[in-house]
């Protein structure tokens, strides 16, 4: 057996693999009845983007998850949806972001097993933001968060330390413990776009700020605890969803169920990680040459997982062929395109 008692919490799980369980009863003596519950199985979830908030949408009260449809709405205090939430802006990946009032303006993205995070799970947050909020007494920003009101568990990404640090910090809560790890600078000290992210990688939690990591990462055995909460994920405003107001702009969310590399946070602040969503064109090989298809037409499918970029070719994932040594060029955000060097391996 693996575990006895009124629950089991299973750690250390391989992604995308299957386990089995089967109860049975017990006694004090340690004797086990003759009758077992039916074997259940359940499948780990595979490694990779489990949601991604582009906030390209530029109207209407709700802000489109492009990974697996965990769409949020905007709102406006007690109201969700609401057409006086956050305002649409022009954004810095894409061409728009979120701005908020720092006064009523948030997000809710409904609980999603996928984004509750159990013990020993890695976990990545990254995006992007602009704000001038300066620093008050007793006020601590929240620009993201899925947390308990009571800070039992869950994780917060928040712009200051009150007035004791001006700069912004993670903070994951778990066995209602705070552990707390800083960005490397204010950034509301002017205005401008810049990229941050954490990772919780085993017992360590880094923080990131325009694709390099912080000094000082915190390291901790409890790291790795339970993470897991029934709360949404919220953006601009504190669990209680009255207090902590965001003032400012939010762009390109991401959440990922492992902790991306230094090499790979790197890429997303350079925008090199858009590669997956973007358009594509070949030189010589499928349609003719300088013709352009988005990658999510039927001849092309694009994969990006562990700070790669692989593209199969072909319908239905069939008469996948070989591209090595083609050219391959990605469309930037103004319009230009980059030459790559694509190296394909089997599929």
């Amino acid at each position: 057996g693996i575990g006895v008692g009124s629950s089991y919490v299973h750690i250390t799980l391989t992604p995308s693999t299957t386990y089995r369980y089967t109860i049975a009863a017990v006694d004090t003596s340690g004797n086990f009845s003759t009758d077992y519950t039916p074997t259940q199985s359940a499948t780990t979830p595979a490694q990779g983007l489990i949601a991604h908030y582009t906030m390209d949408q530029g109207t209407g009260t709700a802000v489109t998850d492009g990974t697996n449809g965990y769409n949020g709405t905007l709102c406006n205090t007690a109201t969700c949806p609401s057409a006086s939430g956050p305002s649409w802006v022009a954004g810095h990946i894409g061409s728009n972001a979120l701005s908020f009032d720092g006064t009523s303006d948030w997000v809710n993205v409904a609980d999603q097993s996928a984004m509750d995070f159990l013990a020993d799970q890695n976990v990545t947050v990254a995006w992007w933001v602009n704000t001038t909020q300066g620093q008050t007494v007793d006020v601590w920003p929240e620009m993201l968060n899925k947390v308990l009101s009571t800070n039992a568990t869950g994780w917060e990404a928040v712009l200051h330390d009150s007035t004791d640090d001006a700069r912004w910090y993670a903070n994951l809560h778990i066995a209602s413990t705070a552990y707390k790890a800083y960005g490397c600078s204010n950034v509301a000290a002017s205005a401008g776009w810049h990229h941050l992210a954490f990772t919780r990688s085993g017992s360590t939690l880094t923080t990131y700020q325009d694709g390099v990591a912080c000094a000082n990462p915190l390291t901790n055995a409890a790291l790795s605890g339970d993470l897991s909460t029934n709360q949404p994920l919220r953006m601009g405003v504190y669990a209680d969803q009255t207090s902590n107001w965001y003032a400012g702009s939010l762009d390109d969310v991401r959440m990922y169920n492992y902790a991306l590399s230094g090499t790979e946070i790197g890429a997303l602040f350079s925008g090199q990680a858009t590669l997956a969503t973007t358009h594509w064109r070949f030189h010589g090989y499928g349609k003719a040459e300088n013709t352009e298809w988005l990658a999510s037409e039927d001849q092309t499918r694009t994969i990006r997982e562990n700070g790669q970029v692989r593209l199969r070719y072909g319908i239905q994932n069939t008469g996948i062929v070989s591209i090595q040594g083609y050219p391959l060029q990605c469309k930037q955000d103004n319009g230009s395109y980059q030459t790559l060097t694509l190296t394909c391996g089997s599929p």
